[in-house]
């Protein structure tokens, strides 16, 4: 099976700038879902309408919360402002994702101690 050309120029501009091996991993996967989320379209024939279509989707269809798009949509913005060198506007019309709240106190495992006095 052939190596994409595209993804090879992703790793070598995420090396190139020495971030992390797992970053890459992750840019990688988000910019593979987004191409087989458009049956395979190379995203230098895309542009702003098939990133908010994607990010939305995530939202709406996926259910993710707004963290997650937010990790999508710079692993997007990676592609088309370092590899395609076509800079995304504004993303006019994005939904965001709900910001899970999770409550957890240091103490919640430990037992109340009552003072005897």
């Amino acid at each position: 099976m052939a190596k994409s050309v595209l993804l090879s120029e992703i790793r070598t501009e995420v090396r190139r700038r020495r971030m992390s091996y797992r970053t890459e991993q992750t840019y990688i996967g988000w910019i593979t879902r987004f191409i087989y989320y458009h049956n395979l379209e190379h995203p230098k024939n895309m542009g702003e309408q098939e990133v908010v279509e994607f990010l939305n989707h995530l939202v709406t269809n996926r259910e993710v919360p707004d963290s997650i798009q937010n990790q999508a949509r710079q692993a997007i913005h990676f592609l088309y402002r370092h590899i395609i060198g076509k800079p995304l506007p504004s993303l006019k019309g994005l939904v965001q994702g709900e910001t899970p709240y999770i409550c957890r106190s240091r103490n919640s495992n430990r037992k109340q101690q009552v003072s005897a006095g």
